[in-house]
């Protein structure tokens, strides 16, 4: 396994450890490709993945943090390597 599959795998992991194993409401921000989308779902969560880059999915929306028109309500937000794209941060979060 590389490098960038193994830490994929590790950060799997640590999310799912963290968000537990009832069914649960997930927004990913700055999904990427979506594999910890699909690894969240697989796990039987709700989840959200949003990126202007998304996939193609149910569970995927082509929009940033910014441009999200249904915040939810989620019990858990989820952004792996993604505010640093965020130009004002406190933007998204004081709605």
């Amino acid at each position: 396994m590389g490098g960038l599959a193994m830490w994929q795998q590790r950060v799997e992991e640590f999310v799912l450890d963290q968000v537990g194993s009832p069914a649960t409401q997930v927004l990913e921000v700055g999904c990427g490709k979506g594999e910890l989308a699909h690894a969240l779902a697989r796990a039987g969560h709700s989840v959200t993945a949003i990126d202007p880059r998304a996939p193609e999915g149910p569970i995927f929306r082509r929009v940033g943090i910014e441009e999200l028109t249904d915040p939810g309500p989620f019990d858990y937000v989820v952004a792996s390597l993604s505010l640093h794209h965020i130009e004002d941060l406190g933007g998204p979060w004081t709605r």
